[in-house]
């Protein structure tokens, strides 16, 4: 295997580690403190790398910026897709919208960024589009009101205080 193609994927597995290391607690949190907060969280933290990444100068930096961004994915999943699900009265459908549109970005941002290295162009442009996406969304997204929570009780929680005022 060639080394910048072990460097590669050496960064990219930090984006699964990124989500392994955060996908459990992330809903839990989101559900505890805010979805829209957990959306912004993700936001902040894909444009921390969307800037970073285009200036990282070592394997380390960009392993850091990788597992950032792991971390950005499952905060918004925590964060719309809960939301999307509660705002079409239980239909799940919209979030498949979500994961077409974050995996064809995905399949895009590397044909782009080799087709400005090849165009002799910095490949760091692609990022900085991306950055400017995603502060538009950002700001898009700040005056908006999500829905309230739906808590709901653990069956056991509600048979056990049901006991407690019988007995």
């Amino acid at each position: 295997m060639e080394q910048p193609l072990k460097i590669v994927s050496f960064v990219i597995s930090g984006v699964g580690i990124g989500r392994l290391l955060s996908y459990l607690i992330t809903g839990f949190l989101a559900d505890l403190f805010s979805r829209k907060a957990f959306v912004l969280l993700g936001m902040s933290a894909y444009l921390a790398f969307a800037i970073g990444i285009p200036f990282s100068h070592n394997i380390y930096v960009a392993y850091f910026f990788a597992i950032l961004v792991g971390i950005a994915n499952s905060a918004l999943d925590a964060g719309t897709y809960t939301t999307f699900v509660e705002l079409n009265g239980g239909n799940g459908a919209a979030t498949i919208l979500i994961k077409a549109f974050m995996s064809a970005g995905e399949f895009v941002l590397p044909l782009l960024i080799a087709q400005l290295t090849a165009n002799g162009l910095w490949f760091g442009w692609s990022f900085m589009t991306m950055a400017a996406l995603v502060v538009i969304n950002f700001v898009l997204i700040l005056p908006l009101s999500f829905p309230c929570l739906t808590k709901v009780r653990p069956k056991k929680a509600a048979e056990k205080k049901r006991l407690n005022q019988t007995g």
